[in-house]
C-alpha cells in the first residue's frame, strides 16, 4: 500500500507521516500517536507540514509550585500538538541563592506558531499564573516558561534567544529534557541533549517521583 501523505524533506532526510502504513518509513515516537520525532535521524528534528518541534522549560518556586506546574502543563496541552512532559525535579536556585527552591520540568511538543508568537503565548500563561512584570531577572517567580529549543533554529533578537543562552549550564533543564528528547542535537554545540546533560554540574538538582499528569 502506497502512502498518500506528504513527507517533509529537510537536509535530505525524510520524516515519515505518523500514520504512514509503510513500516520502513516509521520512526521512534515522542508520543503514543500523532507527530513523531526520531533518534534515527541522528538527533536532527525536521519540521512537518508547518509544525515545528519545540522544547519548553517549566519552573516555579512561589505558591503551590506543583499545582502551578500542572496547570501550566494543561495549558501547554492546549497550545502544542502531542505534548510530553518529564518528571519533576527539585532544584536549588542558581545566580540568586537567597530564595526558595524550585520545582522544574521540561515539555516537548509540536507547534505551528512562530517563535515570537509562541513566546507571547507563554508569557501570557505566566501572567495568568500570577507572575508580574519587573523584578529581579533571576529572582523568585510563580511560573517561568522558557523556549529552550525550536527545531534546529538559531534565533537572536532583542526579546528572544534560541537555543536558550544559559542552557549549557542548567542541569535543571538538561536533565529533565534528556528524559524526553535526549537525541535532540543542540544546533550550535553540535552535541545531543544526552551528551550535554552528562557533562553539566548536577549539584542541587534532585529527582522526585512527581509528575505533571
Amino acid at each position: 500500500m502506497k502512502c498518500s501523505h506528504r513527507h517533509s524533506l529537510s537536509k535530505d532526510k525524510k520524516f515519515a507521516h505518523p500514520t504512514c502504513p509503510d513500516p520502513a518509513l516509521q520512526y521512534t515516537s515522542l508520543g503514543p500517536q500523532g507527530f513523531h520525532v526520531s533518534a534515527r535521524l541522528d538527533g536532527y528534528h525536521p519540521s512537518l507540514d508547518g509544525y515545528h518541534p519545540v522544547a519548553i522549560g517549566l519552573g516555579a518556586n512561589l505558591g503551590p509550585r506543583l499545582q502551578t506546574l500542572r496547570g501550566a502543563a494543561r495549558s501547554l496541552e492546549e497550545l502544542l500538538r502531542q505534548p510530553r512532559f518529564s518528571t519533576v525535579y527539585e532544584t536549588q536556585p542558581m545566580y540568586e541563592t537567597d530564595q526558595p527552591s524550585f520545582l522544574n520540568a521540561c515539555g516537548v511538543g509540536w507547534t505551528d506558531l512562530g517563535p515570537a508568537v509562541l513566546l507571547d503565548r507563554l508569557q501570557q500563561l505566566e501572567r495568568d499564573a500570577g507572575r508580574r512584570p519587573g523584578g529581579s531577572r533571576y529572582g523568585p517567580r510563580r511560573l517561568d516558561l522558557d523556549i529552550v529549543l525550536y527545531a534546529d533554529r538559531v534565533v537572536e533578537s532583542q526579546d528572544l534567544t534560541i537555543p536558550h543562552p544559559r542552557l549549557l549550564e542548567r542541569g535543571f533543564v538538561l536533565l529533565p529534557l534528556s528524559e524526553i528528547a535526549g537525541p535532540w542535537i543542540h544546533p550550535v554545540e553540535g552535541l545531543s541533549i544526552e551528551e550535554l546533560a552528562a557533562d553539566v554540574d548536577l549539584s542541587g538538582v534532585e529527582a522526585t517521583n512527581l509528575h505533571l499528569d
